[in-house]
C-alpha cells in the first residue's frame, strides 16, 4: 500500500494534542482542576463566597489556558520546523517495514521499531521512540477499504493505544 500526502498545522497540532494526553503531565492538570474545584467548595462551606469564587474561575479557566497556550506553542514550532516535514511525503506500507520518503530524505523502518500507535479522528500517530512519532493523516487514503487495510497492518505489527 502506498500513500500520498503532505501535513498541516492541525495534523501537527492533532497529533500532539494526543501526544500530550498520553503524557504524566496531561494527568496533573486535570488534579490541579479537581484541587481548584475542591478548595473552591470548602472555601464556600466556610464561608468566603468570594474566594470560594476565585478558585472556582480558576478551576473553569485553567484547562483552556493551558490549551490555548499549547495550541501558540505548536503553530510558533510548525513554522520554525524545517521544510522536511513541511514537503510532500510518500509512505508505503508492507507486511515488513514502513517506508517513508520525501524530496529531500528517505527512511526504511522495520516494524519491531515501533513500539506504539495511536488512532485519532483524523490521524495514525506512529511511535518510533516515546517523544519521536511519524504522523500520518487519514485524508491520504484514497477510501475506508485502504484505510481499514492500513488500520490492520499498524495493528498486526505494533501494540496499539487509540484514542
Amino acid at each position: 500500500m502506498k500513500i500520498e500526502f503532505r501535513l498541516t498545522v492541525r495534523d501537527y497540532q492533532e497529533a500532539f494534542k494526543a501526544h500530550w494526553k498520553q503524557q504524566k503531565k496531561y494527568y496533573f492538570y486535570r488534579v490541579v482542576v479537581g484541587l481548584l474545584l475542591i478548595t473552591s467548595i470548602l472555601t464556600f462551606l466556610l464561608g468566603d463566597l468570594a474566594g470560594s469564587i476565585v478558585y472556582l474561575l480558576l478551576a473553569i479557566i485553567f484547562i483552556p489556558v493551558v490549551n490555548w497556550i499549547n495550541n501558540v506553542s505548536l503553530k510558533a514550532a510548525w513554522k520554525n520546523q524545517t521544510d522536511t516535514l513541511k514537503q510532500p511525503m510518500t509512505i508505503e506500507a508492507t507486511a515488513d517495514s514502513l517506508s517513508i520518503e520525501g524530496e529531500s530524505f528517505q527512511s526504511v523502518l522495520q516494524w519491531k521499531l515501533y513500539n506504539k500507535f495511536i488512532e485519532t479522528t483524523n490521524l495514525f500517530v506512529i511511535y518510533e521512540e516515546k517523544n519521536l512519532l511519524r504522523i500520518i493523516p487519514k485524508r491520504a487514503f484514497a477510501n475506508d477499504e485502504e484505510l481499514s487495510e492500513f488500520r490492520k497492518i499498524l495493528q498486526e505489527n505494533i501494540n496499539s493505544n487509540s484514542s
